[in-house]
């Protein structure tokens, strides 16, 4: 989280937009927490997408439980 606040605050443009999985570490309280003290939270863009590029590669079904799990990236437009 420290990162992604120092990213946020330091960078010296008038919008950013922030992509961020629900796979990381951070939680949506943290990160809203980030967001509105770096600047205001324009609009949320919610995608599903795999979690593993690999997912489409069937040769082995040992990990295509994990694969086939839903995961989401969340673009956040974030006016400074």
């Amino acid at each position: 989280m420290d990162a992604i606040e120092r990213l946020l605050k330091t960078t010296r443009a008038g919008h950013i937009i922030l992509s961020y999985s629900s796979g990381g570490r951070a939680t949506a309280e943290e990160l809203n927490d980030v967001i509105t003290s770096a600047g205001r939270l324009v609009d949320v863009l919610e995608i599903d997408y795999r979690k593993n590029v690999m997912a489409g590669m069937r040769w082995t079904n040992e990990w295509i439980s994990d694969a086939e799990l839903p995961n989401k990236e969340f673009l956040f437009l974030i006016e400074k």
